[in-house]
């Protein structure tokens, strides 16, 4: 009887814990599914507020994954000024999707 006893125990304290544990997991799913979307909205506002000539050079260097001579080819200009346009974009860009204009980190540069 004590056996038993202790199983149905250990049974419903197992069962407590997978609730409790599945619980948390779905509220965490939600927070992360919810930032996630927070964020994309962010930067779609971000990249709205963004000029043309930046957009465009972002998106060459993104979405294009253009080397940097190949981009600059296109933009019609050096592999330098492509590369300070794209550098600038990019801070523009993150300046937008800082809170209140705050110092935003460094970005790096990839060609």
């Amino acid at each position: 009887m004590l056996n038993d006893g202790r199983g149905m125990r250990r049974r419903s304290a197992l069962v407590v814990h997978i609730q409790q544990t599945t619980a948390s997991g779905l509220r965490e799913a939600t927070d992360d599914a919810a930032a996630r979307v927070h964020q994309r909205l962010e930067l779609g506002a971000a990249w709205q507020a963004l000029a043309a000539d930046d957009q465009e050079v972002l998106a060459l260097h993104v979405w294009e994954q253009l080397t940097a001579r190949e981009a600059a080819q296109v933009l019609g200009c050096t592999r330098a000024a492509y590369a300070m346009r794209l550098t600038r974009a990019k801070r523009r860009l993150a300046k937008h999707l800082t809170p209140n204009g705050a110092s935003a980190p460094a970005v790096a540069v990839i060609h």
